[in-house]
């Protein structure tokens, strides 16, 4: 019985050890031009790099001016 117990605390202490093995969203890893950047100009494309595969219908990306103004258009 203590050896069951002991187990399973063990295992138990050991699931929560690593809390990164499963995220429920994907990470932007990369993006072109970089997060957060200030250009002069619109750029003519953006490139995303997430951690994992995303679902389209999803996915959200902003592309603003400093006041807020939308300049995205369709995907």
């Amino acid at each position: 019985m203590n050896r069951a117990l002991l187990t399973a605390g063990l295992a138990l202490v050991g699931l929560g050890s690593f809390p990164t093995l499963a995220r429920a969203h994907a990470v932007l890893l990369t993006s072109t031009p970089r997060w957060e950047a200030v250009l002069a100009a619109s750029p003519r494309s953006i490139a995303l790099a997430y951690s994992q595969d995303g679902v389209p219908h999803f996915a959200r990306v902003a592309v603003v001016t400093p006041r807020g103004e939308n300049l995205a258009g369709p995907p």
